[in-house]
């Protein structure tokens, strides 16, 4: 999924406002986890992107937070990226461990960041994305190669598409 350099900017003004407004916050990777107050409401129904976020319960505390891409602006600052080289297709952060049952990953000849049954995006496992995982293409998630951090799958594309196309022909015919 690409982002704009609009957006880019308007996920920074997000967190600082978030940030600013005392909201309880968390994040994995470049995606903002912010607790849903009634502030936290007022800035999210203010917010130009608000169509992305995503609500979630936590699994500790039950409590609802709100899941906001590409928005935890730390993440882009640490790189010095700006606009579209955000989203260059290769796993930028350090591939560290699943999850879910934190296996390392490098273990993995592949590992997925992508939606979970349990409401937020998660790196996983094979096995952990077998069993939690919703699966692979835009707003699911993205396969990785465990070694390069090269997206392997993942992106909406005409040459994956006809790919898919030709798999289910061919399925159709045997």
């Amino acid at each position: 999924m690409r982002i704009s350099a609009d957006q880019q900017e308007a996920a920074k003004d997000i967190y600082q406002e978030l940030l600013d407004a005392g909201v309880k916050l968390d994040h994995h990777e470049s995606d903002l986890y912010a607790e849903k107050t009634p502030v936290s409401e007022r800035i999210v129904r203010d917010y130009q992107f608000k169509s992305n976020v995503k609500v979630f319960r936590d699994q500790i505390e039950h409590n609802l937070w709100y899941d906001i891409p590409f928005a935890y602006s730390p993440f882009w600052a640490k790189r010095g990226m700006r606009g579209s080289e955000k989203t260059a297709g290769n796993w930028l952060s350090p591939i560290k461990n699943c999850d879910f049952c934190g296996e390392n990953l490098k273990k993995s000849p592949w590992f997925v960041d992508g939606a979970t049954d349990q409401g937020p995006w998660a790196c996983m496992c094979p096995i952990c994305f077998d069993d939690h995982g919703k699966g692979l293409g835009m707003g699911m998630g993205q396969k990785f190669d465990s070694r390069t951090g090269r997206k392997l799958e993942g992106s909406i594309n005409k040459a994956a598409i006809a790919k898919e196309l030709v798999k289910i022909a061919k399925d159709l015919l045997v």
